[in-house]
């Protein structure tokens, strides 16, 4: 039982510290001096695999240096590939590498190593330092969610690709007899079959976890913002009068999967979309308390956050043919803040929501390695409605890991008295899946 809950924590931890990032991070500082917090984040993202690397010398553990060796080469090459492919611009419009979080990325992997090779004594620290260095990249303004959140995947996903646990391991046990007890000590020189699902054959595991990672470009078709809703300026990020400098979006969806028995599923996910933008008016107009000035430089920033806990269940399986029906909660987010670019005129409306959805999904199944799958989602109330639908394909490469490609549509409306806003958008993202 311990077991399975260390491991669900090792693997939620990149969901659940992004999502807890997104809903407490403050507004971005309009300095551009390094804080405290930052230059912490500057030298935890180098001091982390230092540990790592460090603690396979302190154990003399060759073969644990060598799998760290693979895991960070891997992790570098890959965040630093999507930094050259992604061009995106970080929140203070400086520098085309934003995506992924290369600072998270390293702490993530030396804490993920530590806590997979070492256990949780070593690993629980490490991760919460890597939690400070996600946040103080947020906090600084060096990136957004979405990068912290694929920054963090990637180095998880790192570890788990190429490490292992330390095979001698000391394990002490009490033990009863008929004429008393006593304390076992027992040295473990590896995990067996049934200790390691990993070790079980393709058609025998049966996985009870997985967590992925979907990124990849997204292209907004309206995001149409008023405040307040009956009397402000109509701000469309989409329109002429916006330059496009992060356009089309560069996104990260985390969602961790817990398979049940008879075929209920429990789901957590969050979904980050986050926009910032130049624009000018032709003439003056009101947002919020605050006039916007006409042919005036200002900078608009767009943050909808979307975290849900989701329940599914199988109704039908025929040949290869499956389909499931589900519900669950969607907790909301939408922040949109204006400002000149001299900040002489600032203001920032946030709309929180917590909304019920109903969800539905089909797949076909070709055979033991690929399949295709659909969803759609949504909820329509007075003030709000939401829609988001997926198609795509999926290949199983191994026991563990899946990689996917699928198309996703995304319609948002927020119609309160403080705010209006109409989002949409379409992409196409990649998928990496660790089930286990």
């Amino acid at each position: 039982m311990w077991r399975s809950l260390s491991v669900v924590a090792r693997h939620t931890g990149v969901t659940a510290a992004v999502a807890a990032l997104a809903f407490t991070t403050a507004p971005a500082r309009a300095d551009d001096t390094n804080s405290d917090l930052e230059r912490a984040g500057d030298w935890l993202q180098y001091l982390l695999p230092a540990a790592a690397y460090t603690g396979t010398f302190i154990a003399d553990d060759k073969e644990g240096r060598y799998q760290y060796t693979l895991s960070l080469g891997t992790q570098i090459i890959g965040v630093q590939g999507l930094k050259l492919v992604a061009g995106k611009l970080r929140p203070k419009g400086k520098g085309e590498h934003s995506f992924p979080s290369g600072h998270t990325a390293g702490a993530f992997s030396g804490a993920s190593f530590l806590y997979t090779r070492y256990g949780p004594v070593y690993g629980l620290p490490a991760y919460a330092l890597a939690f400070v260095t996600g946040y103080s990249r947020i906090d600084a303004d060096a990136h957004y969610v979405d990068d912290v959140l694929a920054g963090g995947s990637f180095g998880v996903f790192s570890t788990l690709l190429w490490s292992t646990p330390y095979k001698d391991r000391y394990v002490i046990q009490p033990f009863a007899t008929d004429g008393g007890g006593g304390i076992r000590a027992t040295v473990l020189t590896g995990p067996t079959a049934s200790e390691d699902p990993a070790k079980k054959s393709f058609s025998e595991f049966r996985p009870r976890f997985r967590y992925e990672l979907a990124f990849g470009p997204t292209s907004m078709r309206e995001n149409t913002s008023r405040a307040p809703n009956n009397g402000g300026v109509e701000l469309d990020q989409t329109a002429s009068n916006f330059r496009g400098l992060n356009e089309p979006l560069t996104t990260a969806i985390g969602t961790f999967e817990v398979f049940l028995d008879g075929g209920h599923d429990v789901s957590i996910s969050f979904l980050p979309y986050e926009h910032r933008d130049e624009f000018s008016l032709s003439e003056s107009g009101q947002f919020g308390n605050v006039t916007i000035p006409a042919n005036t430089q200002s900078v608009a920033a767009y943050r909808l956050y979307d975290g849900r806990l989701q329940y599914d269940y199988d109704i039908w399986r025929s040949g290869p043919w499956s389909a499931e029906l589900g519900a669950g909660l969607l907790y909301q987010k939408t922040v949109l803040e204006v400002a000149t670019e001299t900040g002489s005129v600032k203001h920032t409306v946030d709309d929180d929501a917590i909304l019920p959805y109903l969800y539905g999904a089909g797949a076909y199944q070709f055979n033991a390695k690929w399949s295709a799958y659909a969803s759609l989602d949504g909820t329509a109330l007075d003030d709000y409605q939401v829609f988001d639908g997926r198609l795509g394909v999926r290949y199983q490469a191994s026991k563990n890991w899946d990689l996917g490609l699928e198309a996703s549509v995304t319609e948002r409306v927020t119609d309160t008295t403080e705010l209006y806003n109409k989002f949409s958008a379409v992409g196409l993202l990649a998928t990496i899946g660790y089930s286990f």
